[in-house]
């Protein structure tokens, strides 16, 4: 397979791992090397395995439980604000959009449920080994996921 080839599978590989993300099927996981790397904000060391960076999108899950990964396009793929790769590498910019309806660990406090709507940018950086996930590094702006949920600043 041509290098082109193998960015255009892994963005194909990448949109159906989003997808199943929103759907919260196994799939999502399953885009993913067993031993993953995953670097997350809010952390300084990276989760690893599988089970938990599954553990980790269920706490997520269930402090947002409307939370997607958009706006969803044909076959309920995202659709990326940005999208590029070169060799085994590749990254994408969302957004997320979702309702606080369950308690989130944030910054060490646990916030609970406060009915807001949040809409935050997204980057996904992915490195891929034999056509799965291997490494993950996301990023988004906890401060401003903090403001819009009305715990920034302290009152």
């Amino acid at each position: 397979m041509s290098s082109e080839q193998v960015v255009k599978q892994n963005m194909v590989t990448f949109g159906h791992g989003d997808r199943s993300w929103n759907a919260r099927t196994q799939e999502f996981i399953e885009s993913h090397t067993e031993d993953v790397v995953v670097y997350q904000p809010g952390s300084h060391e990276p989760r690893v395995g599988r089970h938990d960076h599954w553990g980790d999108m269920e706490g997520f899950w269930s402090a947002f439980s409307d939370i997607t990964i958009g706006p969803v396009g044909p076959e309920g793929i995202p659709m990326y604000k940005e999208q590029f790769g070169s060799g085994d590498k590749m990254c994408g910019v969302s957004v997320m959009t979702g309702t606080h309806t369950g308690t989130l660990n944030l910054f060490g406090l646990e916030v609970p449920p406060t009915g807001k709507k949040v809409d935050i940018e997204l980057c996904t950086v992915a490195t891929f080994k034999d056509g799965k996930i291997a490494e993950e590094r996301l990023y988004y702006d906890m401060l401003l996921l903090a403001m819009d949920l009305g715990v920034w600043p302290p009152k």
